[in-house]
């Protein structure tokens, strides 16, 4: 389990691990790459700002998704939108291949109580590829006793 300040997961059983800055990089035995970051909400302020904020870091997280999905080079199976019952939190995802469907990217942005984050799962054409990422989706807690 990796718990962080807003947000706890399970990676897929037996990925190797990496960082790379601020993201974690899962690596799985198909070539797959799971890559989890995100963007937290700093400070203190009143109430109305910091819905504010917390709005900007989902559309910053929507953006990156939606220019991903904008490459020339990419064509979109499933166009960015909200799906409640892929995880307990508000999750938005997207699912595009190359060109040449050689690789796969499923992505979703996720957002908690001061946070957001961005889960991208870039894989070959592998038939688990959906499963391993609804799995991981699925599985993305709120830290319950983070501190106010």
């Amino acid at each position: 389990m990796k718990i962080g300040s807003h947000f706890q997961f399970e990676p897929p059983s037996g990925w190797a691990e990496t960082r790379d800055g601020g993201r974690l990089i899962f690596r799985g035995p198909a070539g797959e790459e799971l890559i989890v970051s995100s963007w937290v909400i700093n400070g203190l302020m009143d109430d109305s700002d910091f819905g504010r904020a917390e709005d900007r870091l989902l559309e910053r997280g929507l953006a990156v998704v939606q220019q991903a999905l904008r490459n020339p080079e990419l064509v979109t199976i499933k166009p960015l939108s909200n799906v409640p019952a892929l995880c307990s939190l508000p999750c938005w995802y997207a699912i595009s291949h190359s060109s040449d469907s050689t690789l796969y990217f499923y992505q979703a942005v996720v957002r908690t109580s001061g946070a957001t984050m961005l889960v991208t799962l870039e894989s070959p054409p592998v038939p688990e590829s959906f499963r391993t990422f609804s799995s991981f989706l699925a599985g993305i807690r709120p830290v319950a006793d983070r501190p106010a």
